[in-house]
């Protein structure tokens, strides 16, 4: 009544929607009340109405040599809407042919007007999108056409299916392009694409459909010049009644939302692609085909899925195949052999058991597709654009005049101890005509890494030195290094040479600090902070043995004469160039370095002569010095003591960072390499 064919059962359908998914024809959807005007439908087989359709049929379509032999025709006229005013009159025609050709005609007669999403006319298929005639007001279709006779749509539908009884793996197929198995002379067909496809790198704008299971770039005669086969069951095949190969082309539908899931059972995700999804397939059927010199026959299927990134996969559907004795196979293969596999079975009957993707009678493969632009590949980021420049793809600055810092690169610095890195802009430094990827540290092998829209150069003193220099006056030590490249910069002309940024990281050798501590024994820690660009952390922390492995924790009770020891650690620093020296130690009773009454625990680098329970385990010989003494107390004042010490940092390289302390041997003097000094305390 609402002006619309179904097949499978009545639709109950509250409004026109064009997104059911179901098949149906609709000549004007729309709302119409029951008992107005007449609604009458007809078949005939035989009679004057089949001239009719012929003929109207074959003037839409003048290649289409057809001859009506079935003719529905359903027929509104002056049906009046339910909910606007007005009436409507209009008919739709169904025509088909002996050989399952089949058309739609739609004829208008006067419509009155209805709201913009009120009606639909057209046609659509469960497995593809609705076509719609397009027209802001419904009373024009009686002046509109697509066939040059004003008031009549005419559409091809040869789409029936040829083999509803293959298994559920197997795409929906239609015969609207097929071999005829008597007919045809040849062993394969041509098939201009709409759109071409990529396979193996190369761009496709037809494909040759084999009789004998593949397709190919080329015609079996010159199949050797092909640039690839796609072959799903290659082997010789006999032609008779019951036997065809149906191809069609896909843009369209459900059918490219199923591919979409079927290839991410084994593709997650692309190397430019975050996601596939299937833009377009081509479906190749082999129904029935009879072995040429062996019983039994094969049914199998080839589907090429083409994602939005234009990468290719192939999705093979095996349904009954004998086993034969003839030779066949099963795979894909490439001209220059560089892409190529073949399913490794014995037995032709196993294909539809087996398969790579865990589903019975399935097998799927990436068989490549276009090549990436660079860039598709090149890693630009939301302030970046990514162009052609020079011959080289790189990533340049988005906003080309609101760049920070030009002079330098936009350069940011970071030094903590021996590891340092340098931070510049990449887009700024490709702008300048350099390619970021050739810059480089001392050491050539060093090289920048992208991060996010820097370009980052790290190194450190001990396991990437990277060229890094170490050098030091009676001030400061500073590690230097710089980056630079050979090249020159890119373009016509240059007034320049090539690239050199120093940098250095420089620390200040003598910088007093303190940290009073209240009671714990977890240890200290002092971070300094200079006023240069350097940072490095010094630890103290007390231990229950004199192998310095169980420091205390938590709450903990010292007894008087209890043995304590002492770790005292530079953090950041390459323990092999740089030494930690205690030059001396003390103990107070109140949180101040300064105050009195001290006891000395060290001094000069050495124990305390008058306190015999004081040893200097370790000092000057790594980033870790170690003493232990007994445990004590202030007579008079409170039970805590608060313990300090002035430490400094000395250069290895010198080779006199230790102090002798041994008996009556004269103690050493203080290195010249002295490197950095510093207070630290803690309370007990």
């Amino acid at each position: 009544m609402d002006g619309y064919l179904t097949f499978s059962e009545p639709a109950n359908i509250s409004s026109p929607d064009p997104n059911l998914g179901i098949d149906i024809i609709a000549p004007f959807w729309s709302y119409f009340e029951s008992n107005t005007g007449m609604i009458t439908y007809s078949q005939e087989t035989d009679g004057p109405l089949l001239d009719s359709a012929t003929t109207a049929i074959n003037q839409a379509f003048p290649d289409a040599n057809f001859n009506a032999t079935f003719v529905f025709v359903a027929t509104w006229d002056k049906v009046s809407y339910r909910i606007f005013t007005g009436d409507a009159s209009f008919q739709v025609v169904l025509v088909s042919d002996d050989e399952d050709h089949s058309y739609i005609l739609l004829h208008y007669g006067t419509i009155s007007e209805v709201p913009k999403g009120d009606w639909l006319a057209g046609h659509g298929m469960k497995d593809n999108d609705f076509l719609s005639i397009e027209s802001l007001n419904p009373a024009h279709l009686c002046e509109l056409t697509n066939v040059n006779i004003t008031g009549r749509w005419a559409f091809e539908v040869s789409t029936k299916p040829y083999a509803p009884d293959v298994p559920d793996i197997f795409y929906p197929f239609f015969y609207g392009n097929y071999f005829d198995p008597i007919a045809s002379t040849e062993i394969s067909q041509e098939v201009k694409l709409n759109q071409s496809i990529w396979i193996f790198r190369h761009q496709q704008s037809s494909i040759y459909v084999s009789w004998n299971g593949f397709l190919s770039s080329s015609a079996p005669d010159d199949i050797n010049d092909s640039t690839y086969l796609i072959v799903p069951f290659w082997s010789k095949f006999n032609k008779d009644n019951h036997s065809k190969v149906a191809y069609e082309e896909v843009t369209k539908g459900h059918r490219l939302s199923r591919a979409t899931k079927d290839i991410s059972v084994m593709f997650k995700k692309g190397f430019y692609d975050s996601t596939w999804t299937a833009s377009r397939l081509f479906i190749a059927t082999w129904f029935m085909m009879p072995f040429e010199r062996s019983t039994g026959n094969a049914t199998f299927q080839v589907v090429l899925v083409s994602t939005e990134g234009q990468k290719t996969f192939a999705i093979m559907n095996y349904g009954d195949i004998s086993s034969t004795y003839e030779p066949w196979q099963a795979g894909y293969l490439s001209a220059d052999e560089s892409n190529k596999y073949f399913i490794n079975e014995l037995d032709s009957a196993n294909l539809s058991s087996t398969s790579n993707v865990k589903t019975p009678g399935r097998w799927i493969f990436e068989i490549d597709g276009r090549p990436p632009t660079p860039c598709e590949i090149v890693p630009c980021v939301e302030d970046e654009v990514c162009v052609e420049r020079y011959g080289h793809t790189s990533c340049a600055c988005a906003n080309s005049n609101e760049k920070p810092n030009p002079d330098t690169f936009d350069a940011t610095e970071t030094c903590v101890g021996s590891n340092s890195s340098l931070s510049l802009s990449y887009c700024q430094i490709f702008d300048a005509g350099y390619i970021p990827e050739t810059l480089h540290l001392y050491d050539p092998s060093c090289r920048g890494i992208k991060e996010n829209n820097r370009l980052v150069f790290h190194f450190d003193s001990h396991h990437n030195l990277c060229g890094t220099n170490l050098t030091h006056n009676s001030t400061h030590f500073t590690y230097i290094n710089a980056v630079g490249t050979s090249d020159k910069p890119l373009g016509l002309i240059s007034r320049s040479g090539g690239l050199n940024i120093a940098f250095s990281c420089v620390y200040p050798l003598i910088q007093s600090i303190s940290m009073p501590m209240a009671i714990q024994t977890t240890g200290s820690v002092v971070s300094k902070e200079l006023s240069t660009e350097g940072t490095y952390t010094i630890r103290m922390i007390p231990y229950e043995d004199q192998g310095f492995q169980y420091p205390f924790s938590g709450n903990v009770t010292l007894e008087v004469n209890q043995q304590v020891y002492v770790g005292v650690t530079v953090e950041e620093f390459d323990q092999e160039q740089i030494a930690t020296v205690l030059d001396s130690c003390w103990a107070t009773p109140v949180d101040d370095i300064n105050s009195y009454p001290r006891w000395d625990l060290i001094t000069g680098e050495c124990p305390n002569p008058a306190d015999s329970t004081v040893e200097v385990l370790q000092n000057g010989v790594s980033t870790s010095s170690f003493f232990s003494f007994r445990m004590f107390s202030f007579t008079g004042d409170s039970n805590n003591i608060y313990l300090h010490c002035q430490v400094h940092l000395c250069l290895l390289e010198g080779g006199n960072c230790a102090t002798s302390c041994g008996g009556s041997e004269a103690r050493g003097r203080r290195s010249v390499n002295f490197h950095d000094s510093a207070f630290i305390s803690m309370g007990f």
